[in-house]
C-alpha cells in the first residue's frame, strides 16, 4: 500500500516537469529550473536570447517560466542565474535535449553570479555619516524657515528641536552638543536671541546668500569636523563669480548682498543689514509678550582667492551686534533680560590642491566683557594659545603646517 502511495506520488511530479515541454504552446518556450537536488528554484532569472532580441522572465514557485515568442525571431541562446547558483548557459537546441530542464549546481566559492542587482525598496533606518544637503534656494524657499539656515534645519525630520527656535539640536546627541561649522571650521553662539527665553533665539548669523550649501549631519559626522560629539551643520561658502547685488527692504529692516570678483578667478561675498522688530511690534502689539525691544546690525564677508596648483585661500569675517529687551514674565517672573551682545567672526582657510596637501586654518576672536563666548576654535592639527590682555580675552589659533604627498 505504501509503495503504491509513494507511485502514485511520483506520477504527480514527473508532468510537473514534462509539461514544461510536452505541453508548451508553439509561439511561446517554457522551461523549469531546479537545482542538483530537483528540487524547483523559484525567481531564477531566465533569459531567451532571440535573433532580433532578449527576453526576460522569472521563474515561480514551482520552478517554471513561460516566455513568448512574438516576431522576436527564432531562439537561439537560454541563459539562467540565480543569486547562490552558479549561472548556466545553453544554446537552445541543447535546451530543447535537455527537455527544457535547466539545473544549476550550487556556487562554491569565487563562483557565485555576481551580475544581478538587488534592489532594496525599504528606507534604511540609518547609515553611516548620513546627510541631508540643503541648498540656499531650499533654504530661502522654505515658508516656516524665515530663509535662516539653522531655522531650515531645525524643520528636518532629523532635529530634535520642539521649540521653534533656530537653536541646532539634531538626533544622535544630547541638547547643546550639535557643533555648526563654517567651511569645516567650528563656530560657536551663532544664534540671536535671549538664552533665558528660548522662543527669542528665531535667527543666526548666516546670510544664506553667501552660503552654497549646508550639510546636516544627524549622527556621527565625518572626522575632518573638529570638536565634534553629536550632529554637526555643515556650511559651504559660495563661489559664485556674477556680479549681482540684491537689496531687500522690509518691516523689520534693510539687507544689501553683493557678489563682486576680486582679482583673477577670485570671488567675494559682502552683506550687511540693520534689523529692528519695532515696527512688527506696533502691527502685532502681542509679540509685546516676549519681545520689548530687539535689534540687530551685521557686517560679513567671504572672500575665496585661488592658490598655486589647484588650491585657494577662504577668508570669513564677521561682525554682529545685538540689541535687545525681553520681559521675564513668559517665567512668571519680573523684570526684563538684556542682551548686549558682539559676535567677531575671522576665519582664514585654504584647501588643499590635488599634488600637496598644505591644509591649515586660523582664526582669531576678541571677546570682550559682557560679550557672548564666541570664538572660532580650528582643525585638530592647529596649535592654541590664550592670553589676557587687561581684561579682554585674545584668542590666537596658530596653524600648524604639514605636507603629504598625493
Amino acid at each position: 500500500m505504501i509503495a503504491r502511495v509513494l507511485w502514485g506520488l511520483s506520477l504527480l511530479s514527473v508532468p510537473q516537469y514534462a509539461r514544461a515541454a510536452e505541453d508548451c504552446p508553439e509561439d511561446q518556450v517554457c522551461g523549469i529550473v531546479v537545482d542538483s537536488d530537483e528540487k524547483p528554484l523559484a525567481f531564477a532569472e531566465v533569459e531567451i536570447t532571440f535573433e532580433a532580441e532578449a527576453i526576460f522572465a522569472l521563474t515561480d514557485e514551482s520552478g517554471t517560466f513561460v516566455v513568448p515568442r512574438d516576431a522576436a525571431g527564432e531562439p537561439t541562446l537560454v541563459t539562467v542565474s540565480l543569486i547562490g547558483f552558479q549561472s548556466l548557459s545553453v544554446d537552445f537546441a541543447e535546451f530543447e535535449a535537455r527537455d527544457a530542464r535547466l539545473i544549476l549546481d550550487r556556487a562554491t566559492d569565487g563562483t557565485a553570479t555576481e551580475d544581478n542587482s538587488i534592489i532594496v525598496t525599504a528606507r534604511a533606518r540609518s547609515r553611516p555619516f548620513a546627510n541631508r544637503e540643503l541648498t540656499t534656494l531650499d533654504i530661502v524657499s522654505d515658508p516656516l524657515a524665515s530663509a535662516d539656515v539653522l531655522l531650515a534645519v531645525s524643520g528636518l525630520a532629523i532635529s530634535t528641536n520642539v521649540n521653534n527656535s533656530a537653536d541646532l539640536q539634531l538626533r544622535g546627541g544630547a541638547v547643546g552638543l550639535s557643533r555648526t561649522y563654517f567651511n569645516d571650521v567650528p563656530l560657536y553662539e551663532v544664534v540671536r536671541g535671549n538664552s533665558v527665553d528660548q522662543t527669542t533665539r528665531l535667527f543666526s548669523i548666516f546670510d544664506p546668500r553667501i552660503l552654497s550649501n549646508v550639510e546636516a549631519y544627524p549622527t556621527n559626522p565625518p572626522t575632518y569636523l573638529a570638536n565634534s560629539a553629536a550632529g554637526a551643520l555643515r556650511a559651504l561658502p559660495q563661489y559664485d563669480a556674477s556680479e549681482t547685488t540684491s537689496v531687500l527692504v522690509g518691516l523689520s529692516g534693510i539687507k544689501v548682498t553683493s557678489l563682486q570678483p576680486v582679482l583673477k578667478d577670485g570671488t567675494a561675498q559682502l552683506y550687511a543689514s540693520i534689523e529692528d522688530v519695532a515696527p512688527l511690534i506696533e502691527i502685532n502689539p502681542e509679540l509685546a509678550d516676549i519681545i520689548t525691544s530687539s535689534s540687530t546690525q551685521s557686517l560679513g564677508a567671504t572672500i575665496s582667492l585661488p592658490i598655486e596648483n589647484g588650491g585657494e585661500v577662504t577668508l570669513f569675517a564677521a561682525l554682529d551686534l545685538e540689541d535687545g529687551e525681553f520681559p521675564l514674565r513668559i517665567l512668571n517672573q519680573s523684570g526684563q533680560s538684556t542682551n548686549d551682545r558682539l559676535r567677531a567672526y575671522g576665519v582664514i582657510c585654504s584647501a588643499p590642491n590635488s599634488t600637496t596637501v598644505q591644509d591649515w586654518h586660523t582664526s582669531v576672536s576678541i571677546c570682550a566683557p559682557r560679550v557672548l563666548r564666541t570664538l572660532a576654535s580650528a582643525m585638530p592639527h592647529c596649535r592654541r594659545q590664550f592670553r589676557r590682555l587687561n581684561g579682554r580675552t585674545l584668542t590666537i589659533l596658530q596653524p600648524m603646517r604639514f605636507s603629504q604627498a598625493a
